[in-house]
C-alpha cells in the first residue's frame, strides 16, 4: 500500500480529500519531499523514528509539511506515536532556527476492523478546571 502512495499526485489526492474535503488548494508543483528521519533521547539511548510519507507543501503562500501514516491493524497508541513525529518535526525546524511550518498527518487506515481507539484527551484523566487547559 505504502509504494503505491509514493507517487505524489497520488499523495496530494488523499492530502486534498481528507484535508480539504476535495478542494484543490495545494499546486502540483509545489509538493516536495521532507526530511522523513527524526531521532529523539529517551533514557540516553537515540531513538530514531521515520513517518510513512511526508511532504512539504505550500497552501494560501504558507508552507506546510503534511504527513501520512498507513495503518493495516488497530494500534491504541496511534495517536501517541503522531503526536511525537509532529513534535520531533517541530524540534528540528527549531533547531536549524528556521520560523515552524505547521503539520498535518493523516492516519489511513486500511485494517479489517473498525477505528474505534479515543483521541488523546479521552485516555487521560483530566480535572474539569483543567480540561480546557489540555490539548486534545
Amino acid at each position: 500500500m505504502i509504494q503505491q502512495l509514493e507517487h505524489c499526485l497520488e499523495i496530494m489526492k488523499y492530502l486534498l480529500l481528507v484535508f480539504f474535503d476535495g478542494e484543490e488548494v495545494i499546486a502540483y508543483k509545489t509538493l516536495v519531499s521532507y526530511e522523513n528521519d527524526q531521532s529523539v533521547l529517551i533514557d540516553h539511548q537515540d531513538i530514531k523514528r521515520r513517518r510513512d510519507i511526508v511532504k512539504k507543501a505550500t497552501i494560501d503562500g504558507i508552507e506546510c509539511i503534511l504527513g501520512i501514516e498507513h495503518q493495516s491493524r488497530v494500534d491504541d497508541q496511534m495517536v501517541l506515536r503522531v503526536g511525537n513525529y509532529d513534535f520531533l518535526t517541530y524540534m528540528n525546524q527549531m533547531k536549524k532556527g528556521s520560523k515552524l511550518n505547521g503539520v498535518g498527518t493523516m492516519t489511513l487506515y486500511t485494517g479489517p476492523d473498525k477505528w474505534k481507539k479515543p483521541r488523546i484527551k479521552e485516555m487521560m484523566s483530566v480535572p474539569k478546571r483543567l480540561d480546557q487547559f489540555i490539548n486534545d
